[in-house]
């Protein structure tokens, strides 16, 4: 892959991990970062997005999200696929 065509491939690697993510695949995301050329820029991307959401969403729920998580053991994985 060309130096330029490398952010634009990345980009869409993060957007599948957060569609993956969303759907409850927790296991196609995880494939998509194992497989990805430049991990720390497809997380850095999927940090951006993933910041939009918060920032977008209501500061009380993500303030109750956070606690709960605090809160709780890690999630089990979800299979929906």
């Amino acid at each position: 892959m060309n130096e330029s065509a490398q952010p634009q491939g990345t980009w869409i690697e993060a957007i599948t991990v957060f569609e993956e993510l969303r759907s409850g695949n927790t296991d196609g995301a995880l494939e998509v970062v194992r497989t990805c050329s430049d991990v720390e820029r497809m997380l850095g991307y999927l940090f951006r997005l993933t910041s939009l959401l918060l920032r977008s969403a209501p500061s009380e729920e993500i303030d109750r999200f956070i606690e709960a998580a605090h809160r709780a053991e890690p999630p089990p994985t979800l299979r929906y696929r």
